[in-house]
């Protein structure tokens, strides 16, 4: 887990340098993806609202499933559909839940992916099924950085395939 909060801050200061403004835009979210070794990382946050429809703190037992089901839903290895041939497995998955905003300020989730592929060199694709599972989610502002370079896109729930090279 260590090493992924490691990995997590490098990806959030990469974001910041190649020109991730980091603006909490309902319909918006972000991913950052990297592949190191024979690892990939994945950091997706999204404000709260595109996923359970609220920021606030949950008001009544529904709003608590909500939040519940959302972050079980986040860590789920089906919210990347991977090529079969690159043979990556989900090692680690860590989700934030938020708790809400108590004074009406922005709430979001965050989750951290680690995938261990045992053939790095056919991973030219990934596809995105988070927008499947939360319709609130419009776009997904996604960066990435793989040993051949770095790049950056939009994806939107037509157009859910990250290409890699």
């Amino acid at each position: 887990m260590k090493k992924m909060a490691v990995f997590a801050t490098a990806l959030l200061f990469a974001g910041a340098a190649i020109g991730d403004g980091g603006a909490h835009v309902h319909g918006e979210a972000r991913l950052h993806i990297a592949l190191e070794g024979d690892s990939l990382y994945a950091e997706f946050e999204s404000p709260a609202a595109n996923l359970v429809g609220f920021e606030h703190r949950p008001v009544n037992l529904q709003q608590e499933a909500l939040l519940e089901q959302a972050g079980r839903t986040l860590a789920g290895a089906d919210r990347f559909l991977l090529p079969e041939g690159a043979g990556c497995r989900l090692l680690e998955a860590d989700v934030e839940v938020p708790q809400g905003s108590q004074t009406g300020g922005h709430a979001s989730f965050r989750a951290s992916y680690r995938f261990q592929c045992d053939n790095l060199a056919r991973l030219d694709t990934i596809g995105v099924a988070l927008f499947t599972s939360f319709p609130g989610i419009h776009r997904i502002a996604v960066q990435w950085l793989t040993p051949e370079g770095q790049g950056a896109t939009s994806l939107t729930a037509r157009n859910n395939q990250l290409q890699l090279k």
